[in-house]
Protein backbone atom coordinates (compact mmCIF):
# COMPACT_ATOMS: atom_id res chain seq x y z
CA UNK A 1 0.00 0.00 0.00
CA UNK A 2 1.31 3.56 -0.89
CA UNK A 3 1.55 6.02 1.47
CA UNK A 4 -0.14 9.03 1.39
CA UNK A 5 2.88 11.30 0.95
CA UNK A 6 3.99 9.19 -2.25
CA UNK A 7 0.38 9.58 -3.75
CA UNK A 8 0.05 13.72 -2.76
CA UNK A 9 3.54 14.04 -3.97
CA UNK A 10 2.89 12.57 -7.50
CA UNK A 11 -0.86 14.06 -7.84
CA UNK A 12 1.56 17.24 -6.71
CA UNK A 13 4.10 16.95 -9.74
CA UNK A 14 1.30 16.43 -12.35
CA UNK A 15 -0.54 19.58 -11.43
CA UNK A 16 3.07 21.39 -12.00
CA UNK A 17 3.30 19.55 -15.07
CA UNK A 18 0.17 20.50 -16.53
CA UNK A 19 0.97 24.27 -14.87
CA UNK A 20 4.42 24.31 -16.98
CA UNK A 21 2.16 23.34 -20.40
CA UNK A 22 -0.03 25.96 -19.91
CA UNK A 23 2.48 28.59 -18.84
CA UNK A 24 4.65 27.74 -21.90
CA UNK A 25 2.01 27.94 -24.02
CA UNK A 26 0.38 31.56 -22.59
CA UNK A 27 4.46 32.35 -23.33
CA UNK A 28 4.41 31.34 -27.00
CA UNK A 29 1.22 33.31 -27.90
CA UNK A 30 2.63 36.58 -25.97
CA UNK A 31 5.81 36.13 -28.24
CA UNK A 32 8.84 34.75 -25.51
CA UNK A 33 9.56 31.47 -27.62
CA UNK A 34 13.03 31.14 -26.87
CA UNK A 35 12.96 33.09 -23.08
CA UNK A 36 13.17 29.76 -20.02
CA UNK A 37 10.99 30.66 -16.63
CA UNK A 38 10.76 29.61 -13.34
CA UNK A 39 7.75 28.48 -11.36
CA UNK A 40 8.82 29.60 -7.50
CA UNK A 41 7.56 29.46 -3.79
CA UNK A 42 8.97 31.64 -0.80
CA UNK A 43 10.20 30.19 2.11
CA UNK A 44 8.39 30.63 4.73
CA UNK A 45 7.44 29.62 8.14
CA UNK A 46 4.66 27.00 8.87
CA UNK A 47 3.97 23.30 10.15
CA UNK A 48 5.22 20.19 8.36
CA UNK A 49 3.52 16.87 9.09
CA UNK A 50 4.04 13.38 7.68
CA UNK A 51 1.50 10.42 7.49
CA UNK A 52 0.93 7.40 6.50
CA UNK A 53 -2.14 6.54 4.60
CA UNK A 54 -4.44 3.18 4.38
CA UNK A 55 -7.80 2.24 2.79
CA UNK A 56 -9.82 -0.07 4.21
CA UNK A 57 -13.92 -0.29 5.34
CA UNK A 58 -16.41 0.47 8.29
CA UNK A 59 -17.62 -1.57 10.68
CA UNK A 60 -19.63 -1.61 14.54
CA UNK A 61 -16.90 -1.40 17.34
CA UNK A 62 -19.39 -3.65 18.91
CA UNK A 63 -21.87 -6.22 17.43
CA UNK A 64 -24.61 -8.27 19.14
CA UNK A 65 -25.85 -11.21 17.96
CA UNK A 66 -29.62 -11.63 19.43
CA UNK A 67 -30.62 -15.11 19.87
CA UNK A 68 -33.69 -16.78 21.70
CA UNK A 69 -32.96 -18.17 25.16
CA UNK A 70 -36.00 -20.62 24.75
CA UNK A 71 -36.68 -22.26 21.31
CA UNK A 72 -40.34 -22.37 19.88
CA UNK A 73 -41.80 -20.86 16.78
CA UNK A 74 -41.60 -16.96 16.03
CA UNK A 75 -45.14 -15.14 16.34
CA UNK A 76 -44.06 -12.18 16.06
CA UNK A 77 -41.26 -10.34 14.38
CA UNK A 78 -40.82 -6.39 15.38
CA UNK A 79 -37.73 -5.26 13.40
CA UNK A 80 -36.28 -5.58 9.98
CA UNK A 81 -32.94 -5.05 8.31
CA UNK A 82 -31.84 -1.20 8.98
CA UNK A 83 -33.95 -0.31 11.69
CA UNK A 84 -32.74 1.41 14.36
CA UNK A 85 -34.01 -0.11 18.21
CA UNK A 86 -33.27 1.09 22.00
CA UNK A 87 -32.10 -1.15 24.79
CA UNK A 88 -35.00 -3.22 25.61
CA UNK A 89 -37.15 -2.76 22.75
CA UNK A 90 -38.79 -6.24 21.80
CA UNK A 91 -36.94 -7.74 19.11
CA UNK A 92 -39.29 -10.65 18.60
CA UNK A 93 -41.82 -13.43 20.31
CA UNK A 94 -41.28 -16.92 20.60
CA UNK A 95 -44.86 -18.78 21.47
CA UNK A 96 -44.76 -19.46 25.07
CA UNK A 97 -47.09 -22.77 25.27
CA UNK A 98 -43.97 -25.00 26.59
CA UNK A 99 -42.75 -22.44 28.73
CA UNK A 100 -46.03 -21.24 30.63
CA UNK A 101 -46.52 -25.10 31.27
CA UNK A 102 -43.20 -25.25 32.36
CA UNK A 103 -43.53 -22.38 35.02
CA UNK A 104 -47.12 -23.52 36.23
CA UNK A 105 -45.62 -26.70 37.15
CA UNK A 106 -42.39 -25.12 38.50
CA UNK A 107 -45.23 -22.73 40.60
CA UNK A 108 -47.08 -26.14 41.75
CA UNK A 109 -43.84 -27.92 42.95
CA UNK A 110 -42.93 -24.39 44.61
CA UNK A 111 -46.27 -24.39 46.68
CA UNK A 112 -45.60 -28.01 47.04
CA UNK A 113 -42.49 -27.64 48.73
CA UNK A 114 -43.86 -25.01 50.75
CA UNK A 115 -46.20 -26.54 52.19
CA UNK A 116 -44.46 -29.87 53.34
CA UNK A 117 -41.77 -27.73 54.96
CA UNK A 118 -44.52 -25.93 56.71
CA UNK A 119 -46.39 -29.09 58.11
CA UNK A 120 -42.65 -30.25 58.56
CA UNK A 121 -42.02 -27.61 60.81
CA UNK A 122 -44.93 -27.57 62.48
CA UNK A 123 -44.96 -31.32 63.70
CA UNK A 124 -41.18 -30.76 64.95
CA UNK A 125 -42.96 -27.78 66.91
CA UNK A 126 -45.87 -29.44 68.04
CA UNK A 127 -43.74 -32.33 68.62
CA UNK A 128 -40.68 -30.47 70.40
CA UNK A 129 -43.31 -29.21 72.82
CA UNK A 130 -45.22 -32.37 73.62
CA UNK A 131 -41.81 -33.83 74.43
CA UNK A 132 -40.84 -30.35 76.36
CA UNK A 133 -44.13 -30.64 78.83
CA UNK A 134 -43.58 -34.41 78.97
CA UNK A 135 -40.27 -33.92 80.38
CA UNK A 136 -41.49 -31.09 82.26
CA UNK A 137 -44.36 -33.12 83.46
CA UNK A 138 -42.67 -35.94 84.37
CA UNK A 139 -39.83 -33.81 86.36
CA UNK A 140 -42.58 -32.51 88.15
CA UNK A 141 -44.24 -35.87 89.06
CA UNK A 142 -40.57 -36.82 90.66
CA UNK A 143 -40.93 -33.40 92.76
CA UNK A 144 -44.68 -34.48 93.57
CA UNK A 145 -43.72 -38.43 94.21
CA UNK A 146 -40.57 -37.15 96.65
CA UNK A 147 -43.31 -34.84 98.45
CA UNK A 148 -45.44 -37.29 98.88
CA UNK A 149 -43.10 -40.02 100.41
CA UNK A 150 -42.18 -37.06 102.39
CA UNK A 151 -45.32 -36.63 103.49
CA UNK A 152 -46.60 -40.52 104.36
CA UNK A 153 -43.22 -40.65 106.11
CA UNK A 154 -44.26 -38.07 108.18
CA UNK A 155 -47.51 -39.48 108.64
CA UNK A 156 -46.35 -42.71 109.54
CA UNK A 157 -45.14 -41.40 112.41
CA UNK A 158 -47.01 -38.23 113.80
CA UNK A 159 -50.28 -39.69 112.57
CA UNK A 160 -51.90 -40.35 115.66
CA UNK A 161 -51.73 -37.39 117.60
CA UNK A 162 -52.65 -35.46 114.27
CA UNK A 163 -55.87 -37.27 114.13
CA UNK A 164 -56.25 -36.76 118.17
CA UNK A 165 -55.66 -33.14 117.26
CA UNK A 166 -57.98 -32.39 114.27
CA UNK A 167 -60.71 -34.04 115.80
CA UNK A 168 -60.35 -31.63 118.97
CA UNK A 169 -59.90 -28.70 116.28
CA UNK A 170 -62.97 -30.01 114.13
CA UNK A 171 -64.72 -29.61 117.37
CA UNK A 172 -63.99 -26.66 117.79
CA UNK A 173 -64.72 -25.05 114.36
CA UNK A 174 -68.29 -26.89 114.93
CA UNK A 175 -69.17 -24.71 117.91
CA UNK A 176 -67.28 -21.29 115.96
CA UNK A 177 -69.84 -22.30 112.78
CA UNK A 178 -72.84 -23.11 115.14
CA UNK A 179 -72.51 -19.18 117.11
CA UNK A 180 -71.23 -17.50 113.12
CA UNK A 181 -74.88 -19.25 111.98
CA UNK A 182 -76.50 -17.52 115.30
CA UNK A 183 -75.00 -13.78 114.56
CA UNK A 184 -75.80 -13.86 110.80
CA UNK A 185 -79.02 -15.03 111.61
CA UNK A 186 -79.25 -11.51 113.25
CA UNK A 187 -77.67 -9.89 111.20
CA UNK A 188 -79.77 -11.11 108.62
CA UNK A 189 -83.35 -10.30 110.29
CA UNK A 190 -81.65 -6.34 110.97
CA UNK A 191 -81.11 -5.88 107.43
CA UNK A 192 -84.31 -7.27 106.11
CA UNK A 193 -86.23 -4.86 108.65
CA UNK A 194 -84.23 -2.28 107.57
CA UNK A 195 -84.83 -2.53 103.42
CA UNK A 196 -88.65 -3.13 104.20
CA UNK A 197 -88.72 0.44 106.67
CA UNK A 198 -86.73 2.28 104.11
CA UNK A 199 -89.08 0.74 100.92
CA UNK A 200 -92.00 1.31 102.54
CA UNK A 201 -91.85 4.33 104.91
CA UNK A 202 -88.53 6.60 104.62
CA UNK A 203 -88.23 6.48 100.69
CA UNK A 204 -92.00 7.55 99.82
CA UNK A 205 -91.60 10.27 102.87
CA UNK A 206 -89.16 11.97 101.26
CA UNK A 207 -90.61 11.28 97.66
CA UNK A 208 -93.94 12.98 98.90
CA UNK A 209 -91.96 16.16 100.31
CA UNK A 210 -90.09 16.90 97.23
CA UNK A 211 -92.93 16.07 94.88
CA UNK A 212 -94.86 18.70 97.14
CA UNK A 213 -92.44 21.28 97.32
CA UNK A 214 -92.22 21.11 93.51
CA UNK A 215 -96.28 21.41 93.57
CA UNK A 216 -95.87 24.80 95.40
CA UNK A 217 -93.10 25.92 93.26
CA UNK A 218 -95.30 25.17 90.01
CA UNK A 219 -98.06 27.18 91.73
CA UNK A 220 -96.29 30.10 93.14
CA UNK A 221 -94.60 30.50 89.57
CA UNK A 222 -98.21 30.62 87.70
CA UNK A 223 -99.32 32.98 90.18
CA UNK A 224 -95.43 35.17 89.06
CA UNK A 225 -96.60 35.03 85.58
CA UNK A 226 -100.01 35.66 85.48
CA UNK A 227 -99.34 38.69 87.55
CA UNK A 228 -96.56 39.78 85.61
CA UNK A 229 -98.71 39.94 82.23
CA UNK A 230 -101.63 41.63 83.91
CA UNK A 231 -98.60 44.35 85.34
CA UNK A 232 -97.41 44.25 81.55
CA UNK A 233 -101.40 45.27 80.50
CA UNK A 234 -101.95 47.97 83.48
CA UNK A 235 -98.47 49.29 82.11
CA UNK A 236 -99.64 49.74 78.39
CA UNK A 237 -102.91 51.73 79.49
CA UNK A 238 -100.85 54.05 81.92
CA UNK A 239 -102.46 52.16 84.81
CA UNK A 240 -99.64 51.49 86.69
CA UNK A 241 -95.67 52.40 86.53
CA UNK A 242 -92.68 50.73 85.73
CA UNK A 243 -91.79 49.73 88.81
CA UNK A 244 -94.57 47.61 89.30
CA UNK A 245 -94.07 45.68 86.60
CA UNK A 246 -89.89 45.71 87.39
CA UNK A 247 -91.34 44.04 90.55
CA UNK A 248 -93.62 41.59 89.57
CA UNK A 249 -90.72 40.52 86.50
CA UNK A 250 -88.63 39.80 89.50
CA UNK A 251 -91.28 37.83 91.53
CA UNK A 252 -91.76 36.05 88.23
CA UNK A 253 -87.96 35.30 87.51
CA UNK A 254 -87.66 34.08 91.10
CA UNK A 255 -90.40 31.71 90.77
CA UNK A 256 -89.01 30.35 88.00
CA UNK A 257 -85.63 29.23 89.47
CA UNK A 258 -87.56 28.16 93.08
CA UNK A 259 -89.24 25.82 90.34
CA UNK A 260 -85.79 24.48 88.59
CA UNK A 261 -84.37 23.86 92.25
CA UNK A 262 -87.89 21.80 93.27
CA UNK A 263 -87.77 19.94 90.24
CA UNK A 264 -83.40 19.04 90.84
CA UNK A 265 -84.32 18.47 94.52
CA UNK A 266 -87.36 15.98 93.56
CA UNK A 267 -84.87 14.31 91.27
CA UNK A 268 -82.26 13.85 93.76
CA UNK A 269 -84.39 12.85 96.02
CA UNK A 270 -85.35 10.40 93.78
CA UNK A 271 -82.44 9.52 92.88
CA UNK A 272 -81.11 9.03 96.58
CA UNK A 273 -84.15 7.15 97.29
CA UNK A 274 -83.11 4.57 94.53
CA UNK A 275 -79.60 4.54 95.94
CA UNK A 276 -80.33 4.35 99.26
CA UNK A 277 -82.99 1.07 98.54
CA UNK A 278 -80.04 -0.52 96.35
CA UNK A 279 -77.65 -0.09 99.12
CA UNK A 280 -80.02 -1.48 101.58
CA UNK A 281 -81.12 -4.09 99.62
CA UNK A 282 -77.38 -4.91 99.16
CA UNK A 283 -76.81 -5.63 102.31
CA UNK A 284 -79.62 -7.52 103.01
CA UNK A 285 -78.62 -9.59 100.23
CA UNK A 286 -75.24 -9.84 101.67
CA UNK A 287 -76.36 -10.45 105.19
CA UNK A 288 -78.69 -13.99 103.49
CA UNK A 289 -75.29 -14.93 101.92
CA UNK A 290 -73.32 -14.72 104.95
CA UNK A 291 -75.86 -16.95 106.63
CA UNK A 292 -76.09 -19.34 103.69
CA UNK A 293 -72.27 -19.37 103.76
CA UNK A 294 -72.33 -19.95 107.96
CA UNK A 295 -74.70 -22.65 107.62
CA UNK A 296 -72.24 -24.50 104.30
CA UNK A 297 -69.32 -23.50 107.36
CA UNK A 298 -71.09 -26.19 109.65
CA UNK A 299 -71.91 -28.34 107.23
CA UNK A 300 -67.87 -28.34 106.48
CA UNK A 301 -66.78 -28.24 109.46
CA UNK A 302 -69.44 -31.16 110.92
CA UNK A 303 -68.12 -33.31 107.60
CA UNK A 304 -64.18 -32.91 108.66
CA UNK A 305 -65.08 -33.74 112.50
CA UNK A 306 -67.01 -37.09 111.05
CA UNK A 307 -63.74 -37.82 108.77
CA UNK A 308 -61.00 -36.91 111.49
CA UNK A 309 -63.22 -39.60 113.44
CA UNK A 310 -62.47 -41.66 110.60
CA UNK A 311 -58.68 -41.43 110.06
CA UNK A 312 -58.37 -42.24 113.23
CA UNK A 313 -59.47 -45.79 112.67
CA UNK A 314 -56.90 -45.55 109.43
CA UNK A 315 -54.06 -44.76 111.40
CA UNK A 316 -52.41 -47.73 110.42
CA UNK A 317 -52.87 -47.78 106.77
CA UNK A 318 -49.99 -44.78 107.15
CA UNK A 319 -47.19 -47.22 107.30
CA UNK A 320 -48.96 -48.85 103.59
CA UNK A 321 -49.14 -45.17 102.09
CA UNK A 322 -45.31 -44.73 103.16
CA UNK A 323 -44.12 -48.00 101.06
CA UNK A 324 -46.49 -46.95 97.97
CA UNK A 325 -45.37 -43.61 98.17
CA UNK A 326 -41.44 -45.44 97.28
CA UNK A 327 -42.79 -47.10 94.86
CA UNK A 328 -44.23 -44.32 92.78
CA UNK A 329 -40.95 -42.32 93.14
CA UNK A 330 -39.32 -45.41 91.29
CA UNK A 331 -41.93 -45.08 88.88
CA UNK A 332 -41.57 -41.15 88.35
CA UNK A 333 -37.89 -41.60 87.51
CA UNK A 334 -38.28 -43.98 84.98
CA UNK A 335 -40.68 -41.64 83.47
CA UNK A 336 -38.62 -39.01 83.48
CA UNK A 337 -35.97 -40.85 81.77
CA UNK A 338 -37.97 -42.25 78.87
CA UNK A 339 -38.76 -38.71 78.22
CA UNK A 340 -35.71 -37.76 78.08
CA UNK A 341 -34.39 -40.54 76.05
CA UNK A 342 -37.54 -39.41 73.42
CA UNK A 343 -36.36 -35.71 73.16
CA UNK A 344 -33.50 -37.15 71.70
CA UNK A 345 -34.98 -37.77 68.48
CA UNK A 346 -35.53 -34.00 67.86
CA UNK A 347 -32.21 -34.08 66.17
CA UNK A 348 -33.93 -36.39 63.57
CA UNK A 349 -36.85 -34.51 63.07
CA UNK A 350 -34.67 -30.97 62.73
CA UNK A 351 -32.87 -32.71 59.69
CA UNK A 352 -36.62 -33.67 57.88
CA UNK A 353 -36.88 -29.66 58.52
CA UNK A 354 -33.35 -29.16 56.59
CA UNK A 355 -34.40 -31.84 53.93
CA UNK A 356 -38.02 -29.83 53.48
CA UNK A 357 -36.04 -26.02 52.89
CA UNK A 358 -33.50 -27.91 50.99
CA UNK A 359 -36.50 -29.28 48.75
CA UNK A 360 -38.17 -25.61 48.58
CA UNK A 361 -35.33 -23.87 47.18
CA UNK A 362 -34.34 -26.44 44.77
CA UNK A 363 -38.06 -25.55 43.75
CA UNK A 364 -38.32 -22.03 43.78
CA UNK A 365 -34.79 -22.33 41.91
CA UNK A 366 -36.56 -24.08 38.96
CA UNK A 367 -39.39 -21.72 39.28
CA UNK A 368 -37.11 -19.15 39.20
CA UNK A 369 -35.76 -20.53 35.98
CA UNK A 370 -39.17 -21.02 34.63
CA UNK A 371 -39.92 -17.28 35.17
CA UNK A 372 -36.55 -16.42 33.44
CA UNK A 373 -37.50 -18.74 30.40
CA UNK A 374 -41.32 -17.30 30.38
CA UNK A 375 -39.93 -13.56 30.15
CA UNK A 376 -37.41 -15.09 27.30
CA UNK A 377 -40.14 -15.63 25.36
CA UNK A 378 -39.79 -11.76 24.48
CA UNK A 379 -36.13 -10.98 22.71
CA UNK A 380 -35.06 -7.41 23.15
CA UNK A 381 -32.44 -5.47 22.38
CA UNK A 382 -29.43 -5.65 24.55
CA UNK A 383 -28.37 -1.85 23.24
CA UNK A 384 -29.02 0.55 20.78
CA UNK A 385 -27.81 -0.07 17.67
CA UNK A 386 -29.10 -0.96 14.04
CA UNK A 387 -30.42 -4.42 12.99
CA UNK A 388 -27.90 -5.64 10.68
CA UNK A 389 -28.83 -8.80 9.42
CA UNK A 390 -32.44 -10.46 10.15
CA UNK A 391 -32.07 -14.45 10.20
CA UNK A 392 -35.71 -15.38 10.82
CA UNK A 393 -39.19 -14.94 9.78
CA UNK A 394 -42.39 -15.25 11.47
CA UNK A 395 -43.07 -19.27 11.45
CA UNK A 396 -39.44 -19.91 11.96
CA UNK A 397 -38.66 -22.37 14.84
CA UNK A 398 -35.90 -21.35 17.14
CA UNK A 399 -33.93 -23.67 18.92
CA UNK A 400 -32.50 -23.21 22.87
CA UNK A 401 -29.68 -20.52 22.41
CA UNK A 402 -28.70 -20.06 25.57
CA UNK A 403 -25.30 -21.55 27.31
CA UNK A 404 -25.28 -18.64 29.82
CA UNK A 405 -27.50 -16.17 31.25
CA UNK A 406 -26.39 -13.81 28.12
CA UNK A 407 -28.03 -16.26 25.24
CA UNK A 408 -24.19 -16.61 23.93
CA UNK A 409 -25.20 -20.17 22.86
CA UNK A 410 -25.36 -22.22 19.55
CA UNK A 411 -29.06 -21.43 19.42
CA UNK A 412 -30.71 -19.52 15.93
CA UNK A 413 -29.75 -15.95 15.47
CA UNK A 414 -32.87 -13.85 15.26
CA UNK A 415 -30.89 -10.78 14.32
CA UNK A 416 -27.54 -8.88 14.81
CA UNK A 417 -27.64 -5.70 16.25
CA UNK A 418 -24.70 -2.75 15.68
CA UNK A 419 -23.74 -0.13 18.09
CA UNK A 420 -23.24 2.53 14.94
CA UNK A 421 -22.54 5.11 18.01
CA UNK A 422 -19.34 3.42 18.25
CA UNK A 423 -17.78 2.57 14.81
CA UNK A 424 -14.16 1.31 13.62
CA UNK A 425 -12.25 1.45 11.08
CA UNK A 426 -10.56 -1.57 9.94
CA UNK A 427 -7.45 -0.49 7.29
CA UNK A 428 -4.76 -2.19 5.78
CA UNK A 429 -1.01 -0.47 6.50
CA UNK A 430 1.78 -1.51 4.62
CA UNK A 431 4.55 -3.53 6.41
CA UNK A 432 7.53 -1.23 5.57
CA UNK A 433 4.91 1.18 7.64
CA UNK A 434 3.92 -0.26 10.18
CA UNK A 435 6.82 0.42 12.22
CA UNK A 436 5.03 4.06 12.53
CA UNK A 437 1.63 3.11 13.70
CA UNK A 438 1.21 2.74 17.37
CA UNK A 439 -1.37 1.65 19.88
CA UNK A 440 -3.39 4.75 20.76
CA UNK A 441 -2.38 6.99 17.87
CA UNK A 442 -4.61 9.46 16.53
CA UNK A 443 -6.05 9.06 12.95
CA UNK A 444 -8.16 11.40 10.76
CA UNK A 445 -11.13 8.77 8.81
CA UNK A 446 -12.43 10.00 5.79
CA UNK A 447 -15.46 8.38 3.97
CA UNK A 448 -16.32 8.40 0.02
CA UNK A 449 -20.06 8.58 0.55
CA UNK A 450 -19.13 12.14 2.74
CA UNK A 451 -15.94 13.44 1.35
CA UNK A 452 -16.21 16.69 3.20
CA UNK A 453 -16.53 15.61 6.37
CA UNK A 454 -13.66 13.88 8.58
CA UNK A 455 -13.43 12.04 11.98
CA UNK A 456 -11.40 11.91 14.94
CA UNK A 457 -10.64 8.15 16.00
CA UNK A 458 -8.02 5.96 17.87
CA UNK A 459 -5.84 3.12 16.65
CA UNK A 460 -7.22 -0.28 19.50
CA UNK A 461 -5.90 -2.69 17.82
CA UNK A 462 -2.90 -3.83 15.31
CA UNK A 463 -3.28 -6.92 14.14
CA UNK A 464 -0.84 -9.46 14.94
CA UNK A 465 -0.83 -11.45 11.97
CA UNK A 466 -0.25 -9.79 8.63
CA UNK A 467 -2.45 -10.46 5.04
CA UNK A 468 -0.90 -11.07 2.04
CA UNK A 469 -3.42 -10.20 -1.08
CA UNK A 470 -2.14 -10.24 -4.89
CA UNK A 471 1.33 -10.35 -3.46
CA UNK A 472 1.35 -7.34 -1.50
CA UNK A 473 1.38 -8.03 2.59
CA UNK A 474 -0.50 -5.42 4.91
CA UNK A 475 -1.61 -5.31 8.73
CA UNK A 476 -4.89 -4.77 9.70
CA UNK A 477 -5.20 -1.99 11.77
CA UNK A 478 -8.73 -1.17 13.79
CA UNK A 479 -9.67 2.54 14.30
CA UNK A 480 -12.34 3.48 16.80
CA UNK A 481 -14.41 6.70 16.77
CA UNK A 482 -17.68 8.31 17.67
CA UNK A 483 -20.51 8.44 14.70
CA UNK A 484 -22.73 10.80 16.94
CA UNK A 485 -24.88 12.03 13.84
CA UNK A 486 -25.17 7.85 12.29
CA UNK A 487 -24.80 8.96 8.94
CA UNK A 488 -21.78 6.34 8.35
CA UNK A 489 -23.18 2.54 8.14
CA UNK A 490 -21.27 -0.65 8.16
CA UNK A 491 -18.98 -1.80 5.06
CA UNK A 492 -18.65 2.02 3.75
CA UNK A 493 -15.36 2.76 2.69
CA UNK A 494 -12.96 4.63 4.72
CA UNK A 495 -9.38 6.02 4.28
CA UNK A 496 -7.44 6.70 7.65
CA UNK A 497 -4.75 9.14 7.70
CA UNK A 498 -2.34 8.13 10.81
CA UNK A 499 0.06 11.14 11.57
CA UNK A 500 3.51 10.14 12.53
CA UNK A 501 5.53 13.02 12.42
CA UNK A 502 4.68 16.65 12.89
CA UNK A 503 6.82 20.17 13.64
CA UNK A 504 5.22 23.32 14.39
CA UNK A 505 6.73 26.60 13.29
CA UNK A 506 9.61 25.62 11.20
CA UNK A 507 11.23 27.04 7.94
CA UNK A 508 9.96 24.96 5.44
CA UNK A 509 9.34 24.84 1.16
CA UNK A 510 7.71 22.59 -0.96
CA UNK A 511 8.13 19.02 -1.20
CA UNK A 512 9.11 20.02 -5.12
CA UNK A 513 11.84 22.38 -4.40
CA UNK A 514 13.94 19.72 -2.98
CA UNK A 515 16.84 17.70 -5.28
CA UNK A 516 17.91 14.63 -3.07
CA UNK A 517 21.32 13.90 -4.39
CA UNK A 518 22.60 10.63 -2.50
CA UNK A 519 22.84 11.86 1.09
CA UNK A 520 22.50 15.77 0.66
CA UNK A 521 19.98 17.61 -0.37
CA UNK A 522 19.75 21.12 -2.41
CA UNK A 523 17.36 23.68 -3.55
CA UNK A 524 17.38 26.40 -6.34
CA UNK A 525 17.41 29.66 -4.96
CA UNK A 526 16.11 32.74 -7.68
CA UNK A 527 19.13 35.34 -7.35
CA UNK A 528 18.55 37.93 -9.93
CA UNK A 529 16.60 36.06 -12.25
CA UNK A 530 18.35 33.08 -12.47
CA UNK A 531 18.65 29.92 -10.20
CA UNK A 532 21.59 29.37 -7.71
CA UNK A 533 22.18 26.16 -6.33
CA UNK A 534 22.28 25.66 -2.33
CA UNK A 535 22.80 22.90 -0.48
CA UNK A 536 20.53 22.58 2.40
CA UNK A 537 19.71 20.21 5.64
CA UNK A 538 16.49 18.91 5.87
CA UNK A 539 14.86 17.58 9.17
CA UNK A 540 11.01 16.29 8.46
CA UNK A 541 10.12 15.84 4.87
CA UNK A 542 6.62 16.16 5.22
CA UNK A 543 3.67 15.18 3.00
CA UNK A 544 3.71 18.29 0.92
CA UNK A 545 6.67 20.80 2.61
CA UNK A 546 10.06 19.65 3.90
CA UNK A 547 11.34 21.26 7.32
CA UNK A 548 14.68 23.39 6.53
CA UNK A 549 17.02 23.23 9.38
CA UNK A 550 19.67 24.97 7.87
CA UNK A 551 21.03 26.97 4.18
CA UNK A 552 17.85 28.83 4.20
CA UNK A 553 16.02 32.22 5.16
CA UNK A 554 12.43 33.39 5.40
CA UNK A 555 11.63 35.49 2.23
CA UNK A 556 13.84 33.94 -0.21
CA UNK A 557 12.19 32.52 -3.62
CA UNK A 558 13.13 28.93 -4.98
CA UNK A 559 12.59 27.12 -7.32
CA UNK A 560 9.73 24.83 -7.71
CA UNK A 561 9.46 23.92 -11.65
CA UNK A 562 11.35 25.34 -14.78
CA UNK A 563 9.51 26.03 -17.61
CA UNK A 564 11.43 25.31 -20.65
CA UNK A 565 10.88 26.39 -24.45
CA UNK A 566 11.02 23.67 -27.02
CA UNK A 567 11.41 23.28 -30.55
CA UNK A 568 8.23 23.97 -32.96
CA UNK A 569 6.57 26.58 -30.41
CA UNK A 570 6.35 23.95 -27.47
CA UNK A 571 7.44 24.53 -23.80
CA UNK A 572 8.54 22.09 -21.34
CA UNK A 573 8.28 21.86 -17.62
CA UNK A 574 10.87 20.44 -14.99
CA UNK A 575 10.37 20.44 -11.65
CA UNK A 576 13.21 21.39 -9.01
CA UNK A 577 13.68 17.90 -7.83
CA UNK A 578 13.10 16.13 -10.90
CA UNK A 579 16.69 17.58 -12.33
CA UNK A 580 20.58 16.74 -11.16
CA UNK A 581 19.11 13.99 -8.50
CA UNK A 582 16.40 11.30 -7.28
CA UNK A 583 13.09 13.15 -5.87
CA UNK A 584 13.19 12.31 -1.68
CA UNK A 585 10.35 10.08 -2.06
CA UNK A 586 11.71 7.73 -4.14
CA UNK A 587 10.20 6.19 -7.85
CA UNK A 588 6.73 7.05 -8.46
CA UNK A 589 4.10 4.74 -7.29
CA UNK A 590 0.86 4.45 -9.21
CA UNK A 591 -0.26 5.72 -12.76
CA UNK A 592 1.81 9.00 -12.73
Amino acid sequence: MATKRRRTGWWILLAIVVLGVVGAILLVKSGSKDKTTYRTATVSYGDVSASVSADGSLACLNTYDVKSNVGGVITELDVDEGDYVKAGQKIADVDPVDTQMALDQATANTMSANSKLTQTAQNYSITKAQDDLNIATANQGVIVAQKRLHQAEITAKVQPGLTIASIDQAIAAVAQAKANISLDTSNCEDAEAAFELMRDVSNPQASIAAKTALDQAQANFDQARTNLARQKALLDKGFVPQSTVDTAQQQNDTTNAQLANAREVLATVDQQNAHNLKSAQAKSDAAKLALQQANAALDATNAALDAAQKNQANDILRTDDYEAAKAALIQADKALDLAVATSKQEAMRAQDIQQSKFALQNAAAVERNAKTDRAWCTATAPVNGIVLQKFVQVGSTVVNGRQSAVATGTGVSIVTLGDINNMTAVVDVDETEIAQIKFGQKATISVDAYPDSKFEGTIIKIAPQTTIVSNVTTVPVTVAFSNSDKRLRPGMTATCDFVTQRVSHVLMVPDEAVKVNGNSSTVSVLLNGKPVVRTVTVGLEGDESSEIVDGLVEGEKVVTATITPAAGGQTSSTTSKGSGGASKNGPPHGPF
